[in-house]
């Protein structure tokens, strides 16, 4: 938790970028005007490893990103064609993080 790289990362899928990481980051530079930012590129072979790489993706929506002729991009969020801004409540939310240690002796 909180210890992950501070990257943006990205998967190649033939001669697709799909965003892995860093979304967030991403709109956040672009909306400063930022078109070129470092990002880390993990090329895939096979369609067999993007489950591995890209974690729980559903397989519909992983279709569309590798099939579709013209998929979501980032850019789309700052198209206000596209898009459209809502009020939500502010929720706390508070995470617990636990860490146990367990003796166990055995014999010699």
């Amino acid at each position: 938790m909180g210890f992950g790289p501070n990257l943006i990362t990205a998967i190649r899928v033939g001669n697709r970028l799909v965003l892995s990481n860093g979304s967030h980051r991403a709109y956040a530079l672009l909306k400063l005007g930022y078109t070129k930012v470092p990002c880390v590129v993990q090329g895939v072979t096979r369609q067999e490893e993007l489950p591995i790489v890209l974690g729980n993706v559903p397989q519909p929506l992983l279709q569309q990103l590798l099939s579709n002729p013209r998929p979501p991009m980032l850019r789309d969020l700052l198209n206000e064609t596209l898009t459209c801004i809502i009020s939500t409540s502010l929720e706390k939310r508070v995470v617990t993080v636990q860490w146990q240690v367990q003796n166990m002796d055995s014999p010699s």
